[in-house]
Formats: structure tokens, C-alpha cells, sequence
């Protein structure tokens, strides 16, 4: 009878110190995943206030001709809001990264923009990009690629803790050639209302961990 107890008390141990042991264990997994998603950096970038982290491919940003600014004052003959040849306008992204937590390298493809004429799919305009500028002044390099502009920056995360530096400005200068190379499509386009300016926008952003 006494072997038996010893026997049921022993069993008895061994079961406690099993669910012990996975207790422990268990603790101790929990922990350290938590501790691991607590060393992942928020990963937040906001484009003219569109969130571009949550897609998987380089984003599409949409401007189109309400977010152009012309310079109306410099031109006495054209009423606002028409623009016609000759004109210079521009528009902005606003690169904001406020809830991210790292560095990150950013590029922004642009397509010369077209006016697009309704009713008339074989007839655009172009429009010449004029300058692009980061308007805080901070570098950002800028080159030509199958006749697309590209621009590209490392984004620190000395920047992006500073509520002064935080946000990227890209502001993007056009101007309606008037070099009489295409007088007749200018006449067609100033003769329809209802004219849109298609601007492609795509962004791409990737973690950066180079050094700065």
C-alpha cells in the first residue's frame, strides 16, 4: 500500500512539474515575441495624405487638375481657372512619415503629363516638367529614365523624429509649350470645356539600412 502511495505521489510530481516546465515555457515564447514586435519599427508613410504602405506594389498617386496651382497672375488674358498655352503651373506631394520609426529611401516616378481631350482619344497635349524641387531645400537626386523623370531620396530617422524636418515637400514644375509646334491642338483644346490633366504618379518606399 505504501509503494502504491509513493507510486501515486511520485506521478502526482512528475505532472506538476510537466505543466510547470510548459507553463515556464510558454511564458517565456510569449515574452519573446513580444519583445521581437516591439523592436519592429512602425512602417507609416502618408502621400498627399494617401497611406502607401499598405500596398504591395509601388502606389499610384492621382493629381489631376485640381491639384495644380497656375500662375494666373503673371497672365493677363487667361480668366481663372482655364489655362492655355504658355502657362506655367505646378503641384506638391507631400511626403509624410510622422508614425514611422525607420529610415526609409523613397522614389517617385513621373510621366511627362498630358491634357486629355474628350472626344478626341488621338489628340493630347504635352506638358514639359520645368523643375522639380524639394521645397525645405534638402537634397534630392533626380534623373531620366525611358523618358520618365525619377526621384529618389533617403529619408533619415534623425528627419523623421523632428516635427521641423519630418515631412518632404516635392513640388513639381510644368509649363504648356507655346513653341507654335503645335498651334492646332492648342486651338482644340481651348475650345473644349471639359479638358483633364493626367498626371502618372507612382511611389515605391523600402526600408533603409545603409549608412547615412
Amino acid at each position: 500500500m505504501k509503494n502504491k502511495i509513493r507510486i501515486l505521489i511520485s506521478l502526482i510530481a512528475i505532472i506538476l512539474l510537466v505543466l510547470i516546465i510548459r507553463s515556464t515555457y510558454s511564458k517565456y515564447v510569449n515574452q519573446a515575441v513580444g519583445s521581437l514586435m516591439t523592436r519592429v519599427g512602425e512602417w507609416v508613410i502618408r502621400v498627399n495624405g494617401q497611406d502607401i504602405t499598405l500596398a504591395d506594389a509601388p502606389a499610384n498617386i492621382v493629381i489631376d487638375s485640381d491639384d495644380f496651382v497656375w500662375n494666373w497672375t503673371d497672365v493677363q488674358h487667361v480668366k481663372k481657372p482655364k489655362v492655355a498655352p504658355g502657362m506655367i503651373g505646378s503641384f506638391e506631394l507631400e511626403i509624410d512619415p510622422t508614425d514611422t520609426q525607420v529610415s526609409f529611401e523613397y522614389d517617385i516616378s513621373i510621366k511627362n503629363p498630358v491634357i486629355q481631350i474628350p472626344g478626341q482619344d488621338d489628340l493630347e497635349i504635352k506638358l514639359a516638367i520645368k523643375n522639380i524641387v524639394e521645397t525645405h531645400g534638402r537634397t534630392i537626386e533626380i534623373k531620366e529614365v525611358d523618358g520618365n523623370q525619377l526621384i529618389h531620396r533617403i529619408k533619415p530617422l534623425g528627419e523623421i523624429e523632428e516635427a521641423a524636418t519630418a515631412v518632404d515637400t516635392i513640388r513639381v514644375t510644368v509649363e504648356w509649350l507655346d513653341d507654335g509646334t503645335n498651334d492646332e491642338a492648342d486651338r482644340i483644346a481651348g475650345s473644349v470645356p471639359d479638358n483633364v490633366i493626367e498626371m502618372p504618379i507612382l511611389i515605391h518606399a523600402i526600408q533603409y539600412t545603409g549608412g547615412i
